[in-house]
């Protein structure tokens, strides 16, 4: 499926309609410190997934997504590590044989950690589906609100003319 347009896109096309308007919720505030209660291994990890996350996406009401990410992260690798070390057959003192009770950590770390990767954009998939609009300076915000006023008279005068306003 293609990605949507984004509704400067849409301005810009002329394709936009006002009754098809969707406001999309914009999230104030951004991400950088790690919580003070993360580990160091937990903080650097943080810390990258900030420098390396799409532009624009993550934001202070993500924080708690990310902290799964960053712990799903750490405990995956952690469990690789053991699992790596130990195998994946282990041996119970009476000589049974079983699966490293790591392998069930990796499974569940796996899947909180895709889904929060999905969440936050951190995945192909679902970055085509994240919309982000670039920051405008303040130059820019003047001259779109100057064109709006214009093509809003504009369009205005058309619905008028054609009966529909």
């Amino acid at each position: 499926m293609p990605r949507r347009n984004s509704l400067a896109e849409k301005k810009l096309k002329g394709t936009d309609r006002n009754d098809r308007a969707v406001d999309v919720a914009r999230a104030d505030g951004s991400l950088s410190e790690p919580p003070a209660h993360l580990t160091d291994e937990q903080s650097a990890m943080w810390r990258w997934a900030i420098e390396h996350a799409p532009r624009g996406v993550l934001h202070a009401i993500d924080e708690a997504t990310l902290e799964d990410w960053v712990c799903a992260r750490v405990v995956l690798r952690a469990a690789y590590a053991i699992v790596e070390r130990d195998g994946q057959i282990i041996y119970t003192p009476n000589g049974c044989a079983q699966k490293h009770p790591a392998l069930a950590t990796i499974v569940q770390a796996s899947k909180i950690l895709h889904t929060a990767a999905s969440r936050l954009g951190f995945d192909p998939v679902s970055r085509t589906k994240v919309i982000v609009e670039p920051q405008k300076t303040e130059e820019e915000l003047e001259e779109e609100r100057k064109w709006d006023r214009l093509t809003g008279n504009f369009k205005a005068t058309v619905n008028r003319l054609n009966g529909r306003g």
